[in-house]
């Protein structure tokens, strides 16, 4: 890639032979494997941190790869927070507790 700065170059993955043969990059993780690096992991993760890349490495992905950003719909939904956790066992076992009622006097069959 003449022209490009060496740190911009270096970060993207060589082109696979099976590229240059006319093929397509993976979009899902463990298809392909090249020099030791799954390459549908990482077009993935291009894909989703899309917004991270520099405009550089974008017209790269885009241009040269075929690489496009993901829709909102592709990716995956945020983490939740500690707090939200324990909110929502907080409300399930709220839940659990106001369903299972026993009488006041409960036997059990000896």
């Amino acid at each position: 890639m003449p022209g490009l700065a060496r740190g911009v170059a270096t970060r993207l993955p060589p082109r696979p032979r099976h590229l240059e043969a006319g093929g397509t990059l993976p979009t899902s993780p463990g298809k392909v494997v090249h020099q030791g690096e799954d390459l549908g992991r990482w077009v993935r993760s291009v894909r989703y941190g899309w917004d991270k890349l520099t405009g550089v490495q974008q017209w790269l992905c885009d241009h040269i790869l075929g690489i496009t950003p993901a829709a909102d719909d592709e990716k995956p939904p945020p983490r939740r927070s500690q707090a939200d956790k324990w909110a929502l066992n907080y409300q399930a076992a709220h839940q659990l507790r106001t369903f299972t009622h026993f009488p006041a006097r409960w036997n059990t069959p000896c």
